[in-house]
């Protein structure tokens, strides 16, 4: 007789638009164990009410149980975590629980699997607010400590963990998040047309203007090539950030102005539609604990001109350009070669969408579902 374990996943503390990256994370991963239907695990989300109005497929394909507070006051979401989610475990006979989000509030009497997606905060401290940071210093440390397992997406952010933490690798399991789905995106010729890019090449850097994404070397590396490409445009899409005022001030001191086109935050098929008409997506950030803009990219047959921090030369792995973080002289030197290289960027472009696919949704399933299975085994 088949043993059904319950795997509870704990998603109080994904607040649809504000977590980031990690909601789309979480959520690729969500929607590949629902089509990987773990036959010896029932899935259990307890989660905001506001990501279940955001995703109802994922809701009503999981058995899921809605924090009946409002998600948005933060602090009475951290306390519900401490204690309604202990309750909720108890009360619906969960076998592990899997926190998603980092930290691991409360103690709860079942072993627990942490997915961490980095330790941004923990390292750069002066890029977050201090409440944050003061709160993560104490609550990610303690849940590595505590955890049965630990998720990450990378090898990278592994490293860090042992590193920085003195997390033993020997719990720590690589689960790379899958590509993103690029199907639903919007016409590219609109797009172009409404930004002024009909019949011109650009290049995009989709991201908030934190100041980790660094935007102010693509407009540097930009002023370096306006001269000798004078039909070229940056497209910055993406919210605003804590680095807006920084980036506008270097397009003004440049004299870029109508050369850098600035959007603001776009529905992601707009976005997925700039990159996909881009002569190459520029992705100059200083730390990633992933990168879905470079997979997306390589999906839609887009070259990828990349930093080296963080993850990303693991991720990217030779199928696309990569420089030296904040080297704005190179970076407009290897965009340079790549305007001026057809053959290459058709070379980039194969390279880029087989690379893409080799992260499919199930080995991302699998590999999650492994390490319950190494939790339930006690290992």
């Amino acid at each position: 007789m088949t043993v059904v374990r319950r795997v509870g996943v704990n998603l109080c503390w994904l607040v649809p638009g504000v977590v980031g990256g990690s909601e789309q994370a979480t959520v690729r991963t969500l929607e590949a164990l629902r089509r990987r239907d773990p036959r010896n695990f029932e899935i259990v989300l307890f989660a905001s009410t506001s990501f279940t109005s955001a995703y109802p497929a994922l809701a009503n394909a999981f058995e899921t149980h809605a924090l009946p507070l409002p998600d948005r006051l933060k602090p009475l979401r951290v306390l519900a975590e401490h204690t309604w989610l202990r309750a909720m475990v108890a009360r619906h006979s969960i076998d592990i629980v899997h926190d998603a989000g980092g930290t691991a509030p409360g103690a709860i009497d079942v072993p627990r699997v942490l997915t961490i997606h980095d330790i941004q905060p923990l390292l750069f401290p002066q890029r977050f607010p201090a409440t944050r940071v003061a709160y993560l210093g104490r609550a990610v440390p303690d849940a590595v400590e505590r955890a049965a397992r630990i998720t990450v997406p990378s090898g990278f952010v592994r490293d860090s963990l042992v590193e920085h933490l003195d997390a033993d690798p020997g719990r720590i399991s690589v689960v790379p998040w899958s590509r993103p789905d690029v199907s639903e995106r919007a016409d590219v010729d609109v797009v172009r047309g409404r930004w002024g890019l009909t019949d011109r090449r650009y290049l995009v850097v989709p991201a908030i203007t934190y100041p980790h994404k660094d935007q102010v070397s693509a407009v540097r590396a930009m002023g370096r090539l306006a001269e000798r490409h004078p039909d070229l445009r940056l497209v910055l899409s993406g919210g605003i950030g804590p680095a807006e005022a920084a980036v506008r001030s270097e397009i003004d001191r440049l004299g870029l102005d109508g050369r850098v086109i600035r959007t603001g935050h776009l529905p992601t098929a707009s976005v997925l539609a700039l990159i996909e008409g881009a002569t190459a997506m520029v992705f100059p950030s200083r730390y990633e604990g992933f990168g879905i803009p470079a997979l997306e990219a390589m999906s839609l047959g887009t070259p990828v001109v990349s930093s080296d921090a963080g993850a990303l030369v693991e991720v990217v792995e030779g199928a696309g350009v990569v420089f030296p973080a904040g080297d704005d002289a190179q970076l407009a030197v290897e965009i340079h070669h790549l305007l001026s290289d057809d053959e290459r960027r058709a070379e980039l472009v194969e390279a880029g969408r087989a690379r893409a696919a080799s992260f499919g949704p199930e080995r991302t399933a699998e590999r999650l579902l492994a390490a319950y299975r190494s939790v339930l085994a006690g290992q």
